[in-house]
Protein backbone atom coordinates (compact mmCIF):
# COMPACT_ATOMS: atom_id res chain seq x y z
CA UNK A 1 0.00 0.00 0.00
CA UNK A 2 1.15 3.33 -1.07
CA UNK A 3 2.00 5.96 1.85
CA UNK A 4 0.18 8.74 -0.37
CA UNK A 5 -3.53 8.67 0.40
CA UNK A 6 -4.68 11.59 -2.22
CA UNK A 7 -3.19 11.00 -5.47
CA UNK A 8 -4.22 12.79 -8.43
CA UNK A 9 -3.34 10.00 -10.55
CA UNK A 10 -5.72 8.22 -12.46
CA UNK A 11 -8.64 9.86 -14.62
CA UNK A 12 -11.45 11.78 -13.27
CA UNK A 13 -14.24 10.39 -11.55
CA UNK A 14 -17.45 11.71 -12.93
CA UNK A 15 -19.74 11.21 -9.78
CA UNK A 16 -19.60 11.26 -6.05
CA UNK A 17 -19.88 8.49 -3.73
CA UNK A 18 -21.97 10.98 -1.37
CA UNK A 19 -24.50 11.04 -4.17
CA UNK A 20 -28.22 8.98 -3.49
CA UNK A 21 -27.36 5.36 -3.98
CA UNK A 22 -31.12 4.00 -4.39
CA UNK A 23 -31.60 3.15 -8.06
CA UNK A 24 -35.21 4.26 -7.91
CA UNK A 25 -33.84 8.23 -7.26
CA UNK A 26 -33.37 10.35 -10.25
CA UNK A 27 -29.81 11.69 -8.97
CA UNK A 28 -29.06 8.20 -9.22
CA UNK A 29 -27.38 7.88 -12.70
CA UNK A 30 -25.36 4.32 -13.01
CA UNK A 31 -24.81 5.30 -16.40
CA UNK A 32 -22.17 7.88 -15.21
CA UNK A 33 -20.72 4.84 -12.85
CA UNK A 34 -20.32 2.36 -15.30
CA UNK A 35 -19.03 4.82 -17.85
CA UNK A 36 -16.18 5.43 -15.36
CA UNK A 37 -15.33 1.59 -14.84
CA UNK A 38 -15.49 1.05 -19.09
CA UNK A 39 -13.24 4.18 -19.69
CA UNK A 40 -9.66 4.84 -19.09
CA UNK A 41 -9.68 3.37 -15.84
CA UNK A 42 -8.87 0.47 -17.64
CA UNK A 43 -5.74 1.86 -18.74
CA UNK A 44 -4.80 2.59 -15.51
CA UNK A 45 -5.58 -0.53 -13.58
CA UNK A 46 -3.68 -2.55 -16.21
CA UNK A 47 -0.56 -0.93 -14.96
CA UNK A 48 -1.48 -2.55 -12.04
CA UNK A 49 -1.58 -6.12 -13.68
CA UNK A 50 -5.31 -5.94 -13.36
CA UNK A 51 -7.25 -6.93 -16.51
CA UNK A 52 -10.81 -5.45 -15.91
CA UNK A 53 -13.74 -7.76 -16.95
CA UNK A 54 -16.03 -7.23 -20.45
CA UNK A 55 -18.72 -5.06 -20.49
CA UNK A 56 -22.38 -5.19 -22.31
CA UNK A 57 -25.43 -3.68 -21.39
CA UNK A 58 -29.24 -5.30 -22.53
CA UNK A 59 -31.96 -2.76 -22.34
CA UNK A 60 -34.42 -5.21 -23.03
CA UNK A 61 -33.52 -7.23 -20.04
CA UNK A 62 -33.43 -4.18 -17.86
CA UNK A 63 -29.71 -5.09 -16.92
CA UNK A 64 -27.35 -2.16 -16.70
CA UNK A 65 -24.44 -3.91 -17.54
CA UNK A 66 -23.35 -7.57 -17.53
CA UNK A 67 -19.55 -7.92 -16.44
CA UNK A 68 -17.38 -10.90 -17.50
CA UNK A 69 -13.78 -12.02 -17.66
CA UNK A 70 -11.84 -10.37 -20.51
CA UNK A 71 -8.80 -13.00 -20.61
CA UNK A 72 -9.36 -16.63 -20.61
CA UNK A 73 -9.34 -18.59 -17.41
CA UNK A 74 -6.68 -21.57 -17.19
CA UNK A 75 -8.29 -24.84 -16.12
CA UNK A 76 -7.73 -26.06 -12.89
CA UNK A 77 -8.24 -24.53 -9.07
CA UNK A 78 -5.90 -21.89 -7.74
CA UNK A 79 -2.99 -22.67 -5.25
CA UNK A 80 -4.82 -20.75 -2.84
CA UNK A 81 -7.97 -21.94 -1.94
CA UNK A 82 -8.03 -19.80 1.36
CA UNK A 83 -7.50 -15.93 -0.81
CA UNK A 84 -8.31 -17.10 -4.40
CA UNK A 85 -12.19 -18.41 -4.87
CA UNK A 86 -12.88 -21.79 -6.91
CA UNK A 87 -14.09 -21.13 -10.11
CA UNK A 88 -16.61 -23.51 -11.64
CA UNK A 89 -15.28 -23.37 -15.10
CA UNK A 90 -16.79 -26.32 -16.75
CA UNK A 91 -19.99 -28.31 -16.00
CA UNK A 92 -19.81 -31.54 -17.27
CA UNK A 93 -23.61 -31.90 -17.49
CA UNK A 94 -24.56 -28.78 -18.80
CA UNK A 95 -23.99 -27.76 -22.34
CA UNK A 96 -21.91 -24.68 -22.52
CA UNK A 97 -22.34 -21.80 -24.82
CA UNK A 98 -20.37 -21.12 -27.98
CA UNK A 99 -17.34 -18.86 -26.64
CA UNK A 100 -18.19 -16.58 -29.38
CA UNK A 101 -21.91 -16.00 -28.33
CA UNK A 102 -22.15 -12.76 -26.64
CA UNK A 103 -26.12 -12.67 -26.04
CA UNK A 104 -27.72 -12.49 -23.12
CA UNK A 105 -28.80 -15.99 -21.89
CA UNK A 106 -24.98 -16.73 -23.41
CA UNK A 107 -23.35 -14.84 -20.80
CA UNK A 108 -25.12 -15.27 -18.28
CA UNK A 109 -23.86 -18.91 -18.32
CA UNK A 110 -20.55 -17.86 -17.80
CA UNK A 111 -18.73 -16.27 -14.92
CA UNK A 112 -20.60 -13.00 -14.81
CA UNK A 113 -21.15 -10.42 -12.52
CA UNK A 114 -22.98 -7.68 -11.63
CA UNK A 115 -23.15 -4.63 -9.35
CA UNK A 116 -26.16 -2.74 -8.30
CA UNK A 117 -24.68 0.51 -7.17
CA UNK A 118 -21.44 0.91 -10.14
CA UNK A 119 -19.21 1.46 -6.98
CA UNK A 120 -17.12 -1.72 -8.16
CA UNK A 121 -16.04 -3.97 -10.79
CA UNK A 122 -14.42 -7.15 -11.31
CA UNK A 123 -11.38 -7.77 -12.93
CA UNK A 124 -8.48 -10.71 -13.44
CA UNK A 125 -4.59 -10.63 -12.88
CA UNK A 126 -2.66 -10.63 -16.30
CA UNK A 127 0.09 -12.38 -14.95
CA UNK A 128 -2.47 -15.29 -13.50
CA UNK A 129 -5.49 -15.25 -14.93
CA UNK A 130 -7.19 -17.87 -12.84
CA UNK A 131 -7.10 -14.99 -10.32
CA UNK A 132 -9.96 -13.03 -10.48
CA UNK A 133 -10.61 -9.83 -7.76
CA UNK A 134 -13.70 -7.37 -7.12
CA UNK A 135 -11.86 -3.79 -7.11
CA UNK A 136 -13.86 -1.35 -5.20
CA UNK A 137 -13.85 3.21 -4.87
CA UNK A 138 -13.98 4.20 -1.56
CA UNK A 139 -13.24 7.50 -0.23
CA UNK A 140 -9.87 8.03 1.57
CA UNK A 141 -11.57 9.74 4.66
CA UNK A 142 -13.68 7.66 5.58
CA UNK A 143 -14.91 5.12 8.05
CA UNK A 144 -14.50 2.00 5.89
CA UNK A 145 -11.10 2.65 4.54
CA UNK A 146 -10.28 2.47 8.38
CA UNK A 147 -11.77 -0.77 9.11
CA UNK A 148 -10.34 -2.39 5.45
CA UNK A 149 -6.75 -1.12 6.50
CA UNK A 150 -7.04 -2.58 9.23
CA UNK A 151 -7.86 -6.41 7.09
CA UNK A 152 -5.33 -5.87 5.29
CA UNK A 153 -2.42 -5.29 7.64
CA UNK A 154 -3.67 -8.63 9.35
CA UNK A 155 -3.97 -10.28 5.75
CA UNK A 156 -0.05 -9.60 5.03
CA UNK A 157 0.87 -12.96 6.59
CA UNK A 158 -2.31 -15.14 6.23
CA UNK A 159 -6.30 -14.19 5.51
CA UNK A 160 -8.06 -13.97 8.89
CA UNK A 161 -10.51 -16.27 8.75
CA UNK A 162 -14.68 -15.26 7.73
CA UNK A 163 -13.25 -11.80 6.26
CA UNK A 164 -12.67 -11.72 2.77
CA UNK A 165 -9.05 -11.13 2.22
CA UNK A 166 -7.67 -7.23 1.03
CA UNK A 167 -5.01 -7.97 -1.16
CA UNK A 168 -3.81 -4.31 -2.11
CA UNK A 169 -5.17 -0.50 -1.72
CA UNK A 170 -3.97 1.94 -4.54
CA UNK A 171 -4.47 5.62 -3.66
CA UNK A 172 -6.89 7.07 -6.69
CA UNK A 173 -7.98 10.94 -6.79
CA UNK A 174 -8.70 11.34 -2.69
CA UNK A 175 -9.98 7.66 -2.92
CA UNK A 176 -8.91 4.55 -2.41
CA UNK A 177 -8.87 1.23 -5.49
CA UNK A 178 -10.09 -1.79 -2.85
CA UNK A 179 -8.33 -5.05 -4.99
CA UNK A 180 -9.89 -7.99 -2.96
CA UNK A 181 -10.57 -11.79 -4.87
CA UNK A 182 -13.71 -12.35 -6.07
CA UNK A 183 -16.07 -14.71 -3.93
CA UNK A 184 -19.21 -15.99 -4.81
CA UNK A 185 -22.74 -15.27 -3.11
CA UNK A 186 -25.75 -17.52 -2.05
CA UNK A 187 -23.30 -19.04 0.46
CA UNK A 188 -25.85 -21.91 1.75
CA UNK A 189 -26.69 -23.34 -1.30
CA UNK A 190 -26.34 -26.30 -1.62
CA UNK A 191 -27.45 -26.56 1.45
CA UNK A 192 -25.25 -28.70 3.91
CA UNK A 193 -26.03 -32.26 4.20
CA UNK A 194 -24.27 -32.73 7.91
CA UNK A 195 -23.80 -31.11 11.29
CA UNK A 196 -20.23 -30.62 10.82
CA UNK A 197 -20.79 -28.47 7.45
CA UNK A 198 -23.18 -26.29 9.19
CA UNK A 199 -20.52 -26.43 12.07
CA UNK A 200 -17.77 -25.11 9.42
CA UNK A 201 -20.19 -21.78 7.86
CA UNK A 202 -20.75 -20.83 12.06
CA UNK A 203 -17.14 -20.92 12.79
CA UNK A 204 -16.24 -19.13 9.64
CA UNK A 205 -18.61 -16.01 10.35
CA UNK A 206 -18.03 -15.91 13.93
CA UNK A 207 -14.14 -15.87 13.34
CA UNK A 208 -14.62 -12.86 11.13
CA UNK A 209 -17.07 -11.18 13.66
CA UNK A 210 -14.80 -12.09 16.71
CA UNK A 211 -11.73 -9.76 14.62
CA UNK A 212 -13.95 -6.98 13.75
CA UNK A 213 -15.07 -6.74 17.57
CA UNK A 214 -11.89 -7.08 18.96
CA UNK A 215 -11.20 -4.10 16.75
CA UNK A 216 -14.64 -2.13 18.17
CA UNK A 217 -15.75 -2.46 14.85
CA UNK A 218 -20.07 -2.95 14.64
CA UNK A 219 -21.02 -4.82 11.22
CA UNK A 220 -23.96 -2.73 10.46
CA UNK A 221 -25.45 -5.38 7.53
CA UNK A 222 -24.88 -8.61 8.61
CA UNK A 223 -27.06 -10.38 6.23
CA UNK A 224 -27.06 -12.51 3.19
CA UNK A 225 -26.71 -10.62 0.81
CA UNK A 226 -23.52 -9.43 2.60
CA UNK A 227 -22.16 -12.69 2.69
CA UNK A 228 -19.29 -14.87 0.48
CA UNK A 229 -17.80 -18.00 -0.10
CA UNK A 230 -14.55 -18.92 -2.19
CA UNK A 231 -16.40 -20.77 -5.10
CA UNK A 232 -17.89 -18.71 -8.17
CA UNK A 233 -20.06 -20.68 -10.23
CA UNK A 234 -20.49 -20.36 -13.90
CA UNK A 235 -23.90 -21.09 -13.64
CA UNK A 236 -26.97 -18.56 -13.03
CA UNK A 237 -28.74 -18.15 -9.43
CA UNK A 238 -31.58 -20.33 -10.80
CA UNK A 239 -29.00 -22.99 -11.79
CA UNK A 240 -27.06 -22.77 -8.60
CA UNK A 241 -30.64 -24.00 -7.14
CA UNK A 242 -29.53 -27.33 -8.95
CA UNK A 243 -26.04 -27.56 -6.83
CA UNK A 244 -23.23 -26.77 -9.22
CA UNK A 245 -20.93 -30.49 -8.65
CA UNK A 246 -17.87 -28.22 -7.93
CA UNK A 247 -19.22 -26.41 -5.17
CA UNK A 248 -20.99 -29.32 -3.59
CA UNK A 249 -17.43 -31.13 -3.55
CA UNK A 250 -16.12 -28.27 -2.01
CA UNK A 251 -18.44 -28.50 0.43
CA UNK A 252 -18.07 -32.27 1.11
CA UNK A 253 -14.25 -31.77 1.45
CA UNK A 254 -14.57 -29.27 3.48
CA UNK A 255 -12.57 -26.66 1.52
CA UNK A 256 -15.25 -24.13 1.06
CA UNK A 257 -14.98 -21.13 3.41
CA UNK A 258 -17.65 -18.19 4.35
CA UNK A 259 -16.46 -14.87 4.69
CA UNK A 260 -18.36 -11.08 5.60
Amino acid sequence: MANETHSEKGPDIPFSLDEYEDRLVPEFRMKDRLAFWDGPIRAFLREHGYVLYSMRSFPEYDVDSLMYPALETPEGPDDDGATYALMDLDSPEREMPDPGDESYLSLRRRSYAREARGRAAFAQSEARPDRHFAIKLVRAESVEIHTIKLIYEASKEKPVRGLIPVIEIIPFRGHWLVVMPRWGENIMLPFPTLVGQVLDSIEDLLEGLGFLHSHNIVHRDHSAKNLVVNHVPVLTYEDLREVPPTRQAARDAGVLRHAI
